[in-house]
């Protein structure tokens, strides 16, 4: 694959992404698993198409190495595993909570009292995680970086504006 091919492509997914992160901002704030379930696919496709160009190019190394972000990967690591623990059933007997004004004791199955909820935030910090890392990667070389910097600029700016018109309309 030539030089110019790798970069036609790198540019492809760099615009995809940047379609993906306005796409991602639209229904912002709401925990619709389904919305999350499908930007987590989509995301995932993209890592894999981008993981793909990268294992036919062999020889070209990633834009950002991994000694640049080595810290920030390993938060988010430790973060994803936090939450992936606190879905996991725990022994029988082993977390009892007394509610004082009745005496009724509170055995829930798992560590967080709305596993479901906990798995979605888990699946949302994996997306966000792999968004990041591609972002890092497409926009770390040539004109990209402008682009995908104007497209965030201009998506906060968007988020702010629509944020403003709720706020002034709604009254909240």
């Amino acid at each position: 694959m030539s030089r110019a091919e790798r970069s036609k492509v790198s540019d492809a997914i760099g615009v995809w992404l940047a379609v993906l992160t306005v796409a991602c901002a639209v229904p912002f704030g709401g925990n619709i698993a389904a919305f999350w379930g499908v930007q987590a696919m989509l995301v995932g496709l993209t890592a894999l198409v981008y993981g793909g160009v990268v294992a036919i190019q062999r020889r070209r190394r990633s834009t950002v190495g991994f000694s640049s972000i080595w810290h920030i990967a390993i938060l988010w690591a430790v973060f994803c595993a936090a939450a992936i623990f606190q879905t996991v059933q725990s022994p029988a007997g082993l977390l009892q909570f007394t509610v004082p004004a009745s005496g009724a004791v509170i055995t829930p199955g798992t560590i967080s009292l709305a596993p479901g909820q906990t798995a979605l935030t888990a699946m949302q910090l994996a997306v966000y995680g792999i968004v990041f890392y591609l972002a890092v990667q497409l926009a770390g070389r040539g004109a990209r970086s402008e682009v995908m910097l104007r497209v965030v600029f201009w998506l906060v700016v968007a988020v702010a504006i629509f944020g403003l018109l709720l706020s002034s309309t709604l009254g909240s």
